[in-house]
């Protein structure tokens, strides 16, 4: 009601003159008082606000925070997303490969026979403006055991740095988003040798993942409930952080979308691949009964192994 009589003032709907404040005419307020409020919240306050939503509503600093914040609210059980916090792999496998710098690859759980993965991946431009990130996530534990994450990453050197990770990881379903960069990121990966049939493909001649309002409210339908269930764990802090300051914005008739000044990459590589798990097969050829060693020579029982790994 307040916020409704407050903007027809602005708009000279009725007789009232709007005044705003902001939260540092109180003496005392400055930056660091509010950094220090904002850093101890407490979560009975925080009901489905992030903590920078909160402190938009509560204290904000100009009209437009004041109005963005009371039309808000987050998607990602902050409960959820904190304990995946507290579990954050801090110290991870170093692989001192030529082609694997640390500061871009990250590695949390390392390849292992028997397990089954999917990648899932955001292309940006790599200037410095939104991340390019691929994720790769245990389709059975929900684990994303491997990602990369720059705001730096030319769509060709992404795409590189992608197949080197992707290889280690035994070449799994790769989907990429088709945006401008991305299709740049599919060319490289089939010229540097990625299985075609290894690219998520939305039909049998378009290679890609197509991010329109329809697909968006796919990944996020089955993302959601996944992380608010504890199914996902991600190990990237980084990474994690986007989670909170996803919105369902009202004032677009509910869409989901990242805050104002936030980000959602590593979120909707994410929830590429969890969307697309299903499209993993998971089964050994003729149903899950064992392999009987016993039966088989040597190089028969190495090349039904060798074909179960790449998935054919």
């Amino acid at each position: 009601m307040a916020t409704a009589i407050f903007e027809d003032a602005r708009e000279g709907k009725n007789d009232f003159i709007p005044l705003f404040f902001p939260y540092d005419v109180v003496p005392g307020r400055d930056d660091d008082w509010y950094e220090h409020t904002r850093r101890n919240i407490p979560d009975r306050e925080l009901a489905k606000l992030s903590p920078d939503l909160y402190m938009s509503k509560n204290y904000p600093r100009t009209i437009e925070e004041a109005l963005s914040g009371a039309e808000s609210i987050v998607v990602f059980d902050k409960k959820a997303l904190n304990y995946m916090q507290d579990e954050v792999v801090r110290s991870e496998i170093n692989l001192s490969w030529e082609d694997f710098p640390n500061d871009t690859y990250h590695i949390y759980k390392d390849f292992h026979i028997g397990n089954f993965y999917i990648a899932g991946s955001d292309v940006s431009e790599g200037v410095l403006g939104d991340f390019a990130v691929t994720a790769i996530l245990d389709v059975k534990s929900g684990e994303v055991v491997a990602d990369i994450m720059s705001r730096e990453l030319a769509p060709e050197k992404f795409a590189l740095y992608s197949y080197n990770l992707l290889k280690h990881y035994h070449s799994p379903l790769w989907w990429i988003e088709e945006n401008i960069f991305g299709r740049t990121v599919i060319l490289k990966a089939l010229e540097l040798g990625y299985p075609k049939h290894k690219i998520g493909a939305r039909s049998k001649d378009k290679l890609g993942f197509h991010t329109g309002e329809q697909s968006r409210w796919d990944i996020f339908g089955q993302l959601i409930p996944a992380i608010n269930d504890n199914q996902i764990r991600i190990y990237n802090s980084e990474g994690l952080n986007q989670f909170y300051g996803v919105i369902r914005n009202t004032k677009k008739k509910g869409k989901i979308e990242a805050q104002s000044g936030k980000h959602d990459d590593y979120v909707i590589a994410v929830g590429l691949a969890w969307l697309k798990k299903d499209d993993v097969i998971t089964t050994l050829p003729g149903g899950s009964k064992p392999i009987d060693t016993l039966h088989l020579d040597e190089s028969t029982n190495q090349d039904i192994i060798d074909k179960w790994i790449k998935g054919e």
